[in-house]
């Protein structure tokens, strides 16, 4: 899956996702969705996003059933769902309810591309989704309804979708994509770029709010970017440590381009002379961890999250995602591990010296916890 643009350069406004299967060839009733979210219903980036992800996972789940996108149906529908539940059980997505909520997401996606493909072309004389005898039962087509469980009937029930007091809340990619959402409705193209910087930072590095702050403009220099491994000390860790952290380079290409980009754009207004990535867009002055604090906590108001999802919510999510990735690493190559093994992995990539300082930071994992008998990191 790929992003194209129509532009010399990327802009969020003529971008749309490409979606293709692993023989490489273009799912077209995909792709000419896709581009109708963008064309036609002005969805915003973030949403097409979103719905591009949901598609790319149900292209891949469908190659391997050997169905035709076009073929498919409620009951490849429900055994999807269910695959992808019983998949992330114990993982990254955190509690039940979360891993309802974050699958009903994808779910209500591909429901909404089988209802655009009945009435596309694709779907003449095809019973794709419709209120019965079709391939998808669904009223979402149904006109002048209001919307109720009918539209999308095999997501999860359950899920505490309405509940706005979950006792756990570990973020997900449907949270990335709403909260980047807001940012882009809210702010002016240049702060909305820096937030969901921040945000993706936060969500690819664990790196705490302090240590992002630190960020100097000299880490990301030209020489910097084209290295072949490219390692970055935040000025400011806890504790004083100074530990370098390998990133990936599209990660620092985003960061090179925010600096020639926006934050150029600040500094050409504002005269600021300060070396700080992020910078206030009216002062041009360093923004400071507090000021990062503000920015997500407004967000997570803004779209209803439970408290607790900050900035510091994406680094607890970033620590179990690294658990799953390490976990699912040891069990493909047959190595066997405690929680103390994988969290050791963990802890180097959180910049903890302790395993006592890890264990709130991750879920437990069903497997470890058998393994070590006590139900560590649950928080």
């Amino acid at each position: 899956m790929t992003l194209i643009t129509n532009g010399p350069r990327l802009s969020r406004s003529d971008a749309y996702w490409h979606l293709s299967g692993s023989d490489g060839r273009t799912s077209w009733p995909c792709l000419d969705y896709l581009i109708d979210c963008v064309d036609r219903q002005r969805l915003r980036p973030a949403t097409v996003e979103l719905r591009a992800y949901a598609l790319k996972m149900w292209i891949s789940y469908l190659e391997q059933q050997n169905v035709n996108l076009l073929h498919a149906s409620d009951a490849e529908l429900i055994d999807f769902a269910s695959h992808k539940y019983l998949r992330q059980s114990g993982g990254a997505f955190g509690d039940s309810q979360a891993r309802k909520r974050s699958i009903n997401q994808i779910v209500r996606s591909i429901y909404r591309l089988y209802a655009w493909l009945q009435c596309s072309s694709y779907g003449e004389g095809l019973a794709l989704l419709g209120p019965s005898r079709c391939q998808f039962i669904s009223t979402l087509n149904e006109p002048g309804k209001q919307r109720s469980r009918s539209d999308f009937p095999c997501t999860f029930r359950f899920a505490g979708e309405r509940s706005k007091h979950n006792r756990y809340h570990i973020p997900d990619d449907a949270d990335r994509a709403r909260m980047v959402e807001h940012f882009y409705s809210k702010y002016s193209q240049g702060v909305a770029l820096r937030n969901a910087l921040l945000l993706d930072i936060a969500l690819s590095t664990g790196w705490r709010r302090g240590s992002i702050a630190s960020l100097s403009v000299d880490q990301f220099s030209a020489e910097v970017l084209d290295s072949e491994h490219i390692l970055v000390t935040p000025p400011e860790q806890k504790f004083g440590y100074t530990l370098s952290f390998s990133i990936s380079s599209t990660l620092a290409t985003r960061i090179g381009a925010y600096i020639r980009g926006p934050r150029s754009e600040i500094v050409r207004r504002t005269g600021t002379s300060s070396v700080k990535v992020f910078l206030s867009a009216k002062r041009g002055t360093p923004l400071t961890a507090a000021g990062i604090t503000k920015v997500f906590s407004n967000a997570r108001k803004a779209l209803g999250l439970p408290p607790g999802v900050g900035i510091h919510s994406w680094r607890r999510a970033f620590a179990n995602r690294a658990m799953a990735r390490e976990v699912e690493r040891r069990r493909r190559i047959g190595v066997n591990g405690t929680f103390s093994d994988v969290a050791a992995v963990v802890a180097s990539q959180l910049g903890h010296e302790s395993l006592k300082s890890q264990e709130a930071y991750i879920r437990g994992h069903g497997s470890l916890e058998a393994n070590d008998g006590a139900g560590h990191g649950n928080t």
